[in-house]
Parts: C-alpha cells; structure tokens; sequence
C-alpha cells in the first residue's frame, strides 16, 4: 500500500475509536506492506510526519517505520508492536526538541502507548537532553546535561524556556519569580 500524502484525520478515521487528543496534520510518504489472515494482518513499512499537531505539540520532519500485528478482537482490530521515528522537530510552545530515535510501543490501544522518546533541545546556551518514558497514566520525564545541571531546573528551563540564572534563582529561593511566572 502506497500513498504519497494522507491527512490524519483521514487516517483516524478509519479507526474504530476516536483517540481523545484529536490530532491533525499530514503524513507523507507511506510505503507499507500487509500479510498474514485477516485475524491477524501484519503490517510493515516507512512514513514521514510531514506535521502533527497536537494540544500541546507539533511534531515535524520525522521519518519512521512501523512494525504492528492487528489482532481481531470483539470491537475491532487490536494493535500490537512498535511505530519508531529516527529524527525529527517537536516544538512545544517554549521550546524546540530535536528528536533522536524514539518509538512507541502498543499493545492492544492506540490509547494506551508505552513511550520511549529521546531528544535534546538547546535553551540559552544549555544543552538539555530529554526523555519520556512510561506511558500516558504514569510518564517518567528525565533530564540531563553536560556540564551537570540539576534535573529539577532543567525541566523548569525545558517547560518556561527561561534560561538557566532565571530558574536557578527561582529554585534556590525556593519560589516563583515573576520572570518565571510570565
């Protein structure tokens, strides 16, 4: 199966259940490939998302490959496997994360993905490298950089785009500067 570009809401329309984020955007490129009985159709294959956007995010430029088995259940087809990206751009609305290699991992749901997204993004001259992990009910943010940086002001920096002598005062003072605030 070929399609050189689809909308998303194209695309999640065919699905069964709608997904409460309501995504939007385009993908390019899809080159995808069905075997197995209808009980359980393997599906294999490459994409670009062109854009994505989401309530809090937009995701663009991101190529990737998918690995998925629908099983058939009683309210339609369950999805199993894994939906990888190798790079791409995320931006939130303080910050750009440059995307590594990052996949997502199904069993059962679209809903109800495990995470494994790795990136870094640049805020005042400090590298931050961010992971996700976990899942939607229970994610597990960690951040780092080099030189060492402590978590906790990293991901005020990640999440305000504040730069790093504006959260670390608020931090040690232990409250919320106005700078901050804004």
């Amino acid at each position: 199966v070929y399609c050189s570009t689809i909308s998303i809401e194209e695309f999640l329309s065919l699905l069964p259940h709608k997904i409460a984020s309501d995504p939007k955007g385009i993908i390019k490129n899809i080159d995808l490939y069905l075997e197995g009985p209808l009980t359980a159709v393997n599906m294999k294959g490459s994409f670009l998302v062109d854009q994505l956007v989401m309530p809090k995010f937009v995701m663009s430029q991101a190529p990737g490959e998918l690995s998925l088995v629908f099983r058939r259940s009683a309210s339609g087809y369950a999805p199993s496997g894994e939906l990888r990206v190798t790079h791409g751009k995320v931006k939130t609305k303080n910050a750009l994360l440059k995307l590594e290699e990052s996949r997502l991992f199904f069993s059962g749901s679209f809903g109800k993905p495990v995470f494994d997204i790795k990136g870094n993004a640049s805020i005042s001259k400090v590298n931050i490298d961010v992971m996700l992990l976990g899942t939607p009910q229970t994610p597990q943010w960690i951040f780092s950089s080099n030189p060492p940086v402590p978590q906790e002001v990293l991901m005020l920096m990640f999440l305000t785009g504040k730069n790093l002598e504006v959260v670390e005062t608020s931090v040690e003072e232990q409250r919320l500067t106005p700078d901050l605030a804004k």
